[in-house]
């Protein structure tokens, strides 16, 4: 029996393989109990549909252990005109509120603080 090759097989592969170790260096789990100081990384996640009301109504912010939070507060208005799929930062919250009808999210939280981060959740030197 013989196998058929494309010139697209090499090139998937090494994709993935970059895809892979681009991840690697992200795997530190950090405690996800609530933090009132900027210590949880968490990653922002506009809704699926990325419709004109999702950076205002149906962002998530996703924690390493996959939990996803909906959050509220000063410090999430003020950094909400600026919100970037995808990106890391490090945010402090506690519990609270109701999660809105439809959301995606697991928690209500208000956050205590944030920052943005690099892409594996240290702090971002000269941005606050």
């Amino acid at each position: 029996m013989r196998s058929i090759s494309t010139s697209a097989s090499p090139i998937l592969l090494g994709l993935s393989l970059l895809a892979g170790l681009s991840l690697t260096g992200c795997t530190k789990k950090e405690n996800v109990e609530p933090n009132t100081a900027c210590g949880t990384p968490a990653t922002v996640r506009l809704c699926p549909g990325k419709t004109l009301m999702c950076p205002t109504e149906h962002t998530t912010l996703v924690l390493a252990d996959g939990t996803r939070l909906q959050p509220t507060g000063p410090a999430w208005d003020a950094y909400q005109p600026q919100q970037q799929d995808g990106q890391v930062l490090r945010i402090g919250y506690t519990k609270g509120g109701t999660v809105a009808a439809g959301s995606l999210a697991d928690v209500a939280v208000v956050l205590t603080c944030l920052e943005t981060a690099d892409r594996c959740g240290t702090k971002d030197p000269g941005k606050k």
